[in-house]
């Protein structure tokens, strides 16, 4: 389908990493590539229940040398010549999350967000920018002034307790695992409550359980989860077996097969623990948030 609305009188700017988009690469006049380099936050994959994706030239699997996100990092075909490039065009060397820069290019960056997704955008932005000869001063003053209104992460205080609701449209294993990334770097003691359901685009309705199974949930079991509990009428206890298999223990473990919001409700309300992490697909997301913040002084 992209194919057939890339031509030569086009400029394409594609991830280095990102095997699928850079294959469109031949398609276009320019190809303009951006990248961002190993850093602290980079990662290998060795688990067991690891998987890759097909070459998308001779459909052979991809090995990657690094991850920077799902997906994303450095890569090689394990059957052709198909690689990510020696050297981007635009890329982020040095990035520093506490004080949140970053150096793309010999220009240094102040940023607002710093999660490698965003980083990501960051560095095809000043791509872009660069293209259309966009001063430095004009490039940062954009970057600052941008605000994602719609974060997928929310922070909801509930009756003395701190919820971080980390909420996902439930359509690919990229965006569970970027939530499972979030929870394990906390390593405060927490509990977690995962709502994962069936998916209801179209008809008929399924059950998706690959996900779990797509992702790596051995980080999370060690960062300090004193509770699990897992909730839904689909896929509840395909959930925590994934989470047991990753050495989670069973005592630990409390599974709620259902979709009545005030059980779930009631098994926060009884948790001791103060620091709270919900993942949820968005369907019980707005059930959820409604009952989190009704009456907020109440609740407070």
């Amino acid at each position: 389908m992209f194919e057939r609305t890339i031509n030569k009188e086009m400029t394409l700017f594609v991830n280095n990493e990102e095997p699928r988009s850079k294959s469109l690469e031949t398609l276009a006049g320019q190809t303009i590539y951006f990248s961002v380099e190993k850093n602290e936050k980079s990662f290998i994959r060795d688990d067991f229940y690891n998987v890759t994706m097909p070459c998308p030239r001779c459909s052979n699997p991809i090995k990657y040398n690094y991850y920077n996100l799902e997906s994303i990092g450095d890569f090689e075909c394990t059957c052709c010549d198909y690689k990510s490039q020696q050297e981007a065009d635009y890329i982020v060397k040095e990035i520093d999350y506490e004080n949140k820069t970053i150096k793309c290019n010999d220009e240094i960056y102040n940023i607002n967000y710093v999660t490698p997704f965003y980083i990501y955008n960051y560095c095809v932005c000043i791509a872009i920018c660069k293209k259309f000869k966009i001063e430095y001063d004009k490039i940062q003053k954009g970057i600052l002034s941008f605000i994602n209104k719609l974060e997928r992460r929310e922070k909801i205080e509930y009756k003395g307790k701190h919820i971080n609701y980390l909420r996902m449209k439930q359509e690919n294993p990229e965006t569970l695992q970027n939530a499972l990334d979030t929870v394990a770097m906390d390593k405060k003691d927490k509990v977690l409550f995962i709502g994962l359901y069936e998916i209801k685009d179209f008809e008929p309705a399924y059950a998706n359980t690959f996900y779990f199974f797509d992702c790596d949930f051995n980080k999370v079991v060690e960062s300090g989860i004193k509770k699990y509990v897992s909730f839904s009428t689909t896929v509840c206890y395909d959930c925590a077996n994934r989470m047991i298999y990753a050495g989670a223990n069973k005592e630990n473990i409390k599974i709620l097969d259902t979709e009545n919001i005030e059980l779930v409700m009631q098994e926060l309300e009884n948790t001791e623990i103060d620091n709270i992490y919900f993942i949820t697909g968005m369907k019980p997301y707005y059930k959820i948030k409604e009952y989190l913040t009704s009456g907020k002084e109440e609740n407070k």
